[in-house]
């Protein structure tokens, strides 16, 4: 992993990525979670009358497509989460092969809003990307 005498991490910079990668999938069963637990306690009649006989919730609403929306709402989510894994995924193995350096580079730059951990690694793998003795084993690759 040496290029003349200087060391690279792309190693830990492939082993964080699986490690986000899998964080990433945990993520999004947790998003299936409150979908089917939205989606089951919004059905029940026994939650139903209880928002009805509160005052608060008209039973027209029931109707409405409130729920609908919501569901749009954690769909898109998954399926932006999915996206997101996916593409970490793909960099893993751009990693191994050291091939698609700008590839990685963006992957690296999407990282930077998904959260504290995404920052993380997304400046990381922007500064081990962008090194000059990267860049060659990239080319040799």
């Amino acid at each position: 992993m040496k290029v003349g005498s200087t060391k690279n991490n792309l190693a830990t910079l492939k082993a964080l990525y699986i490690t986000y990668a899998f964080l990433l999938i945990l993520r999004l069963l947790v998003v299936i979670g409150f979908s089917l637990l939205f989606w089951t306690l919004f059905d029940t009649p026994e939650f139903q009358s209880e928002l009805i006989e509160s005052g608060d919730f008209d039973s027209a609403m029931l109707d409405a497509p409130i729920k609908i929306i919501i569901e749009a709402i954690f769909a898109v989510i998954f399926v932006v989460g999915l996206v997101h894994c996916i593409l970490n995924v793909v960099a893993v193995n751009y990693i191994d092969k050291k091939k698609g350096q700008t590839f990685i580079f963006i992957v690296g730059i999407l990282n930077l809003f998904s959260g504290i951990l995404g920052i993380g690694l997304g400046v990381f793998t922007i500064i081990e990307i962008t090194r000059p003795h990267v860049k060659e084993v990239f080319e040799k690759a």
